[in-house]
């Protein structure tokens, strides 16, 4: 018994043989760790700087139109905001004209129009009453383009985060040379 007792002392005591294999064991999975939720946490955020950057960039071109534009025109600017973002997930954008009556003391849609086959998602007037506090005040008859888009984001690893974020940007712009955006 003596002997087993010196043999523990001795062991727990007195030698630090492998102490730096047992703490790079346990410290190893929890900087791996670290390592990948930041790398996951900065592609989030640049994939969300990328989607807000990209909305404006098609709401700016939206204001800057003076001809009338078509359904297959607004398909076509969802393809540029998927390229401008780099778009692996699904995506979708929609497109509203909204216009302001000191008449009716409300806002009122002119048009709206929702990308790759999402058209229950349309805008309406009802609507609105949701997200009025989110539009800019305007004057009797002033329009201005709101451009919506939704992104799914999928994290690459799994480091606690929900399976799918999904990013919304609001932007709305005023039309720039013309007072309204026609819509065929």
């Amino acid at each position: 018994m003596r002997t087993l007792r010196k043999i523990l002392r001795g062991f727990f005591i007195e030698s630090d043989t492998g102490s730096v294999s047992v703490e790079a064991i346990l410290v190893m999975p929890i900087l791996l760790w670290s390592y990948v939720s930041a790398f996951v946490f900065f592609d989030g955020f640049r994939t969300y700087n990328q989607n807000v950057k990209a909305a404006y960039t098609i709401g700016d071109m939206l204001s800057r139109e003076t001809d009338e534009i078509d359904d297959d025109y607004l398909e076509s600017l969802s393809d540029v905001f998927d390229y401008l973002t780099f778009e692996r997930n699904t995506s979708y954008m929609r497109f509203t004209q909204v216009h302001w009556s000191d008449d009716d003391e409300a806002y009122s849609v002119d048009w709206s129009y929702a990308t790759n086959g999402h058209n229950d998602d349309r805008l309406r007037t009802v609507d609105l009453l949701d997200i009025a506090h989110r539009l800019p005040p305007l004057v009797h008859g002033e329009r201005i383009i709101l451009v919506e888009s939704f992104t799914t984001y999928v994290p690459v690893v799994d480091v606690g985060l929900s399976p799918s974020i999904e990013f919304r940007n609001f932007v709305p712009t005023s039309p720039r040379f013309a007072p309204m955006l026609a819509k065929s």
